[in-house]
């Protein structure tokens, strides 16, 4: 019976190893260490991605005011308004107004 017991003991004294606790610690911050960077990588790619849909949807805005201002430039009320606004100039008949303000 005494043998039975010494043998268990030796079982359960790998447990209770300095030396195990340790390597079993060092293992733990090692993969803790790792999710926190993986979750910190995540973090980084969901700000850059939404960075980049802010960034998308001003050039998609962009894009909508570019294609009316063309379509516009097709009618002839269109390019003689955008050469009204370019050159200041008005067409026969109209008188063109300059308004400053005085600088103190």
């Amino acid at each position: 019976m005494k043998d039975f017991r010494s043998r268990k003991k030796e079982k359960n004294s790998l447990i209770y190893n300095p030396f195990f606790v340790i390597i079993v610690f060092i293992i733990l911050l090692l993969i803790v260490n790792s999710a926190y960077k993986s979750y910190e990588k995540k973090r980084k790619a969901e700000l850059e991605q939404e960075r980049f849909n802010k960034k998308y949807e001003t050039l998609l805005n962009r894009k909508e005011e570019l294609l009316n201002k063309i379509k516009n430039l097709k009618t002839e009320n269109g390019i003689k308004e955008e050469i009204k606004k370019a050159y200041n100039v008005g067409e026969k008949g109209e008188t063109v107004i300059h308004i400053t303000e005085p600088t103190e």
